[in-house]
């Protein structure tokens, strides 16, 4: 109506905030945000824990929340001491135009074309962050996506279900779009092959536990941790993941309900692109659906992350308590048969822990499959301990979560004060 022309090259949401003032404000507005997430404020920005967990992850120090879609591009360039992949820029920067350009009109063959690009050589040409185009179709504004993985990602997911040659652009309905426009940057991925090839492992479905089960089918493995040597996996943000499994989904409630609800602006209805936490106005996104005040929902919300926390902190403990019985055992017999065993209890136990720490929403978007999972860490853990033991016999520990814990000598097992004694100085028990 102003005369504002978009199209697939338009990748700078300052002038598609010409013909959307109210939208674009609020987008760059998200720039400014705090993050007010109760997860986030929670989890803090690093636990020391998180830290011995992920040793020698190489982006381990860059594991902390930007600012929003208006801050995407800049977060990926201060990666620090690594180069990252040129992949990143697949869901950190608006991209599109240069899939279409190197795909002669196709992402998809963009898609593949572009692997061989160093970061440098496409951070060139990627000039702005995340926007309207990676979400809108510039004539009609209809949602779709545009990011060729996920578009992969879910054929393959379908096809583990029996749905063939399911195209998401095609078949998803408008309110499934809603949840998929965030999905296809929020969700867990590797890269595969030496081109390293952006890729969601969901060929047998989006639980954590077909995810860990594709991944050991692979044979891919992420970085080898330096403490124990066990060949370990980092969950990246499945978010879509562990959403899918919670109460909100089976509901039919996307991301924007929540995320990006209605609101009245100068009279007129507006999508809020501030993408911002829902707790911030639950008048808005939650008393809606849900009877009761807000303070009722935010105690609700609250109750639900103190106990994934509160999980989450024995799951950690019993992690690093694992990672601390390997060492010891390395040290003293590297040729032990019992550490391939337990290292791989130490990858799945580190893997679904990780999965339901790095989905940021401490537990809300799934609460019974986050804590499920959270108790399978835990069972890994400890049946990690009893292999490389070798005594046959659980480990017996005193406590309860938040307070120090005692690691007891469980007697007949050999060596084993010498391991208790050293796991205590490694883990801080």
């Amino acid at each position: 109506a102003d005369g504002t022309v978009l199209s697939d090259t338009t990748s700078d949401a300052a002038v598609w905030g010409l013909r959307y003032p109210l939208h674009f404000r609020d987008w760059r507005g998200a720039m400014r945000q705090r993050h007010s997430a109760a997860g986030e404020d929670a989890r803090a920005e690093l636990d020391p824990r998180i830290a011995r967990m992920l040793a020698g992850y190489p982006f381990l120090e860059e594991q902390v929340p930007h600012g929003g879609h208006a801050q995407s591009l800049g977060a990926t360039d201060s990666v620090g001491r690594r180069m990252p992949p040129a992949a990143c820029l697949t869901c950190h920067g608006s991209v599109y135009p240069e899939l279409l350009r190197a795909g002669g009109g196709d992402m998809m063959r963009g898609a593949d074309s572009l692997r061989s690009s160093s970061y440098d050589e496409l951070r060139e040409r990627v000039r702005h962050p995340v926007g309207c185009l990676d979400c809108h179709d510039p004539a009609t504004m209809r949602l779709r996506v545009t990011r060729p993985a996920f578009v992969e990602g879910l054929r393959r997911e379908r096809a583990a279900h029996g749905t063939r040659r399911y195209d998401v652009n095609r078949d998803a309905s408008p309110q499934e779009m809603r949840t998929y426009v965030c999905a296809q940057c929020h969700a867990e991925y590797y890269l595969a092959g030496t081109q390293e090839r952006l890729t969601l492992p969901w060929s047998r479905g989006v639980t954590a536990d077909s995810i860990l089960a594709f991944y050991d089918s692979t044979g891919h493995t992420d970085w080898v941790h330096p403490t124990s040597l066990a060949p370990v996996l980092k969950a990246q943000h499945p978010t879509y993941e562990l959403f899918s499994q919670g109460a909100h989904a089976r509901a039919g409630v996307t991301c924007a309900d929540c995320h990006m609800p209605h609101r009245r602006v100068r009279g007129r209805e507006v999508t809020d692109h501030r993408t911002q936490n829902p707790l911030a106005d639950v008048d808005l996104t939650c008393r809606p659906c849900h009877d009761g005040t807000s303070k009722a929902l935010q105690d609700r919300v609250a109750r639900v992350q103190s106990r994934t926390l509160e999980l989450r902190t024995i799951a950690l403990d019993a992690l690093l308590a694992l990672i601390a019985d390997i060492e010891v055992a390395r040290t003293a017999d590297s040729t032990r048969v019992t550490l391939r065993a337990a290292r791989d209890f130490q990858r799945r136990a580190q893997f679904l822990l990780d999965f339901v720490d790095s989905e940021r929403s401490t537990g809300f978007h799934a609460p019974q499959e986050s804590a499920r999972l959270l108790a399978l860490s835990i069972n890994f853990s400890r049946l990690g301990q009893t292999v490389v033991r070798g005594d046959g016999r659980p480990p017996i520990v005193e406590g309860h979560p938040g307070k120090p814990r005692r690691r007891v000598e469980v007697k007949g097992g050999s060596g084993l004060k010498r391991a208790s004694t050293r796991a205590e100085a490694a883990t801080g028990w």
